[in-house]
């Protein structure tokens, strides 16, 4: 969401029929507007978007694409409501692979974002776990933690900006019927959050809604197959879990993925 000129912003993603995407959108509350900048990143998939309140424009990090855009990096684009530029390629930050499992949320506090590095290693796809920032200010990236924390890559990150700590729900996919944490940080590493936790799940959307003061998961996916996906609503206060919406159980929510969840604050809504 970008807060400066109060619309929704999307990039990219995949074509039912499989091709890739490279359209700039926005969603103003009433209609979807297409957006034709003179540059773009490129046909990307899977990459990360944030709000940057410093450049007052969306940040992209990462992905991967179709020529000209490398098939995987670690690239940052920002995009102001006129053009999409380059800010940088990232050559001392994060390794190309990282952009395939991170998660990002934009620290408004510190004017950061925050990288999580949701890896995986070995036959077993155990989760690696490193945290990042970069420096919208100087456009540098810089390794900030690499010990305990969310360890996966299959969960999303939040910015409570009412209480300067970012939110990571811990749900590790082969272990999504028995794990979920929730974990905090303020830049210096993560700490787990005490109190209640959310259903596990994996594939869920997560955003901070500045109106209620409270960060909002939308759930997804628990296991394989039909009935395996979700659509409960959960909030954290910061402390503790609460339930906001009940699953919906319908043959047609089968194949529902979220792509995505921003809380667009002009219209108070997720």
């Amino acid at each position: 969401y970008d807060a400066n000129r109060q619309v929704s912003v999307l990039y990219g993603g995949v074509h039912p029929d499989g091709q890739m995407l490279g359209d700039t959108w926005e969603w103003d509350g009433v209609g979807w507007l297409q957006r034709t900048p003179p540059h773009s990143p490129g046909p990307t998939t899977q990459h990360e978007m944030v709000y940057d309140t410093v450049r007052k424009s969306i940040l992209l990090f990462g992905g991967y694409g179709t020529s000209p855009r490398p098939f995987n990096n670690s690239d940052v684009w920002s995009y102001d409501g006129n053009d999409w530029t380059l800010v940088t390629t990232s050559p001392s930050g994060p390794p190309p692979s990282v952009s395939l499992h991170g998660e990002t949320a934009y620290d408004s506090a510190r004017g950061k974002m925050l990288l999580l590095y949701q890896g995986t290693q070995g036959t077993n796809r155990n989760p690696t776990n490193e945290t990042w920032e970069f420096d919208s200010a100087t456009a540098t990236w810089s390794l900030v933690s690499s010990g305990p924390g969310p360890e996966n890559f299959l969960s999303p990150l939040a910015f409570d900006s009412s209480r300067g700590f970012t939110v990571g729900q811990y749900h590790w996919w082969a272990n999504a019927l028995s794990d979920a944490k929730t974990w905090t940080s303020i830049g210096q590493g993560w700490s787990l959050a005490g109190g209640s936790s959310t259903p596990p799940r994996y594939y869920s959307a997560m955003a901070y809604d500045d109106v209620r003061r409270r960060t909002t998961i939308y759930s997804c996916c628990r296991g394989q197959g039909p009935g395996s996906y979700h659509t409960d609503t959960h909030a954290f206060d910061g402390s503790q879990w609460s339930s906001v919406l009940p699953d919906i159980t319908t043959s047609q929510l089968d194949s529902v993925i979220p792509g995505g969840l921003t809380f667009d604050t002009r219209r108070r809504a997720m």
